[in-house]
């Protein structure tokens, strides 16, 4: 039996079908065709700063009910005036970005792009810039994207005054790769609003992360989360609480850290942001399993995976499945993480934040060979991720190599070296990870506490030197633990 639409679904398929009556009407009247146009893009341009703010939900909610109409006005700005286009693509940039609809938005930003030519109308512009950012789809298979790329950094680079839109800077960061700092030049690009000093902090919380500089981190970290809660924008509150709930579990706080994420997560299902709701469900996943709430982690991963496939991010799929491998290994079922782990592999692409997902897996897949008494396949496979991971912008994966090599170092001062090699990297011990501090318990088991002592602080002290050295005189060269 069909049940009869409420008053509001009726009133909506009304409003639906008084919208295509008007659209063909429309269709031979390029005066109220362009009349149409406009009318949406002063709409976006009204709507953009309230996406960064407080009032963000009702005024995404409001793009959403009228994205066809956008579309539509995308598409004839496109033909017919290709500058205004370039503003209405961009003023909704930030507003696809948090619904996970940049897949909708390549074709549009491609062609635009045939529309406009090589060259901004008018001189370099960050509507242009954003534009050919909005048409990378980070996929590898693509052999005119990396020359977009560049000419968005060029573009970027050579922009010196603040920007209509302050988002565009962390749309370059995830374009381009790991380039938002807190250096003067973004200082003036992101001016003087509230949102774009807290935004410069979380690039500087990011820089000082993935140089190991862990205090300085977490403090940057703090001071982004206190400005974005005056702005009362949920995206930025979620972006930080996410890496200092990741601190919490680090010193083995998993409480704090699951109090944190679910902050974090209350804020994202406002949004309905599925890529932002996938980050914290896997970054909660993971201290799940710290804590040895294995079926629960991987609940978790496996909603992320499925968020993260929706939202069209192949890495962050891969991320999931990374982790749905740590939940079989330490579960003991190394056949299903081998599974996860190739299978992760397979979805990473030719992005800048690929490399370092590709050495966790290379690094699970040991650790999966270690787990079943197969040592030198272990080292075989870390060989495999010592080169990414040395050329990785992000010292974290070669942290977290250096500890997987500790695991099968043929020393233990070698293995200690190692570990201290781990700490110097990441700027800090992980002892809410139950893979390093079983590790660390082993080795120092094996040895003194002066020798351990001695050699945790000269791979402290040596760092990525001490994962990437030639193995010692008297150690096989087979033996990556030995390097």
């Amino acid at each position: 039996m069909t049940q009869s639409p409420t008053a509001a679904e009726a009133r909506y398929r009304m409003l639906e079908t008084i919208r295509v009556f008007a659209a063909e009407g429309c269709a031979g009247e390029p005066a109220l065709r362009d009349a149409h146009a406009r009318y949406f893009l002063r709409l976006a341009e009204r709507a953009e700063p309230y996406l960064r703010g407080r009032d963000q939900l009702p005024w995404l909610a409001r793009l959403d009910a009228d994205r066809d109409d956008l579309d539509a006005a995308m598409g004839l700005l496109t033909a017919t005036d290709p500058a205004a286009a370039l503003r209405l693509m961009a003023t909704l940039t930030w507003f696809r970005r948090l619904r996970g609809l940049h897949g909708e938005q390549l074709p549009q930003a491609r062609a635009l792009l045939a529309a406009v030519g090589d060259e901004p109308p008018g001189g370099p512009t960050e509507e242009y810039a954003l534009c050919l950012m909005n048409s990378v789809a980070g996929r590898g298979d693509d052999p005119g994207e990396a020359a977009r790329v560049a000419r968005a950094v060029a573009l970027m680079r050579s922009l010196d005054r603040p920007l209509r839109l302050p988002f565009t800077v962390v749309v370059w960061s995830l374009t381009g790769g790991p380039l938002l700092a807190a250096d003067e030049q973004v200082r003036v690009q992101v001016g003087e609003e509230p949102w774009g000093h807290a935004l410069l902090d979380l690039g500087l919380a990011y820089q000082e992360l993935y140089a190991g500089r862990a205090t300085a981190a977490e403090a940057s970290f703090a001071r982004s989360l206190e400005g974005f809660r005056a702005t009362g924008d949920r995206w930025g509150m979620a972006n930080c609480l996410d890496p200092l709930a990741l601190f919490a579990d680090g010193r083995g706080d998993h409480a704090r850290a699951i109090e944190l994420l679910d902050e974090g997560l209350a804020y994202v299902r406002e949004l309905e942001a599925p890529e932002e709701i996938a980050d914290l469900l896997r970054s909660r996943a993971t201290v799940l399993l710290h804590r040895g709430d294995a079926e629960e982690a991987a609940a978790h991963f496996t909603r992320s995976a499925a968020l993260a496939r929706t939202a069209g991010v192949p890495d962050k799929v891969a991320g999931a499945r990374r982790g749905l491998g740590d939940v079989a290994r330490l579960s003991g079922d190394t056949t299903h993480a081998r599974v996860h782990y190739e299978s992760g592999l397979e979805l990473c692409t030719a992005t800048w934040f690929s490399t370092s997902e590709t050495v966790r897996l290379l690094v699970g897949l040991g650790l999966t060979a270690a787990t079943e008494g197969q040592v030198e396949t272990a080292r075989e496979w870390f060989e495999q991720a010592r080169t990414p991971a040395l050329e990785s912008f992000d010292v974290l994966a070669l942290a977290d190599l250096a500890d997987a090599l500790a695991s099968v170092a043929p020393r233990p001062e070698r293995a200690a070296e190692l570990l201290g090699a781990a700490a110097g990297l990441r700027g800090t011990v992980l002892l809410g990870d139950p893979d390093v501090v079983r590790t660390l318990n082993d080795v120092r088991a094996r040895l003194s506490a002066q020798a351990y002592d001695t050699a945790f602080e000269r791979g402290r002290s040596r760092r990525s030197a001490a994962v990437g050295e030639p193995p010692a005189v008297g150690e096989p060269r087979g033996s990556v633990g030995g390097r």
